[in-house]
């Protein structure tokens, strides 16, 4: 069996990202993959963050037909954790012990909340462990 694998926006993002092709290629492998066996998870957050960097950052900006069909096609093949109260208690209480943004600390109690024990991310510091939630930065070189 395969362990659940929680994706950041970050490697979303990469995966249409056509101004860093060797990391479109890689977030697109992982991203694949998680969609094809069902471990692949993320949460609405990353689904909001999503739709305002491909279509206010990311260079070509994605129409909006197309973020419709993203989403479409990432709610069909993704596990989806909600934000609710529970979720963001439990995120504050991460941004104070480990001293780190709401933002970043939401991204890990959702990873919890789904019972991820990965963590796809360029943002926080690959290898460090919150709990039982590890973060893997994908594009770093081993």
């Amino acid at each position: 069996m395969t362990a659940d694998i929680f994706f950041d926006t970050n490697i979303l993002i990469y995966a249409h990202c056509m101004q860093a092709p060797h990391k479109m290629k890689i977030a697109r492998e992982y991203l694949e993959s998680g969609m094809r066996y069902g471990t692949g998870v993320i949460s609405t957050q990353v689904l909001g963050e999503l739709i305002v960097n491909v279509t206010k950052k990311v260079v070509p900006a994605m129409p909006l037909a197309q973020v419709v069909t993203e989403i479409e096609l990432l709610a069909e093949s993704l596990r989806i954790v909600e934000i609710n109260t529970e979720c963001i208690k439990n995120a504050l209480a991460l941004s104070k012990e480990h001293q780190l943004s709401c933002w970043d600390s939401l991204i890990i109690a959702s990873a919890e909340k789904a019972k991820c024990q990965t963590l796809l991310s360029e943002d926080l510091t690959h290898g460090r462990k919150y709990g039982r939630v590890k973060v893997i930065n994908p594009f770093t070189k081993k």
